[in-house]
């Protein structure tokens, strides 16, 4: 299963790409690019975007770099379909997911 897209809302794009290809593991990355100024970051190691996408698949996996690498294949296609019902709410990521955003924006440096 090869996934990618991009999700566009107020004041951010989310681009999401998802690729299980590999025999051995399937490659996940959420990226955000800020709309306004176009800089961009990866989010997929946020604790909010590891909380609310990855938790309800895959309990207690660890995400430490901007993009995940999944070692359980069979909760694969599992884990890009919830984050695809999440990136279709668009009331959700108003309410939660670009508030999130704004705050990671102010914190640290987009490219």
């Amino acid at each position: 299963m090869k996934y990618e897209d991009t999700f566009s809302y107020d004041r951010y794009d989310i681009h999401i790409l998802a690729d299980d290809s590999s025999d051995l593991h399937g490659f996940f990355e959420l990226m955000a690019i800020c709309q306004r100024t176009n800089k961009r970051t990866g989010i997929t190691c946020l604790d909010f975007v590891v909380q609310e996408f990855v938790h309800p698949i895959l309990p207690g996996e660890e995400v430490a770099d901007a993009h995940y690498i999944c070692n359980v294949k069979n909760k694969f296609e599992a884990l890009v379909a919830h984050a695809i019902a999440l990136l279709e709410d668009y009331q959700w990521v108003a309410r939660y997911l670009e508030p999130i955003l704004d705050m990671d924006r102010k914190i640290k440096e987009w490219t």
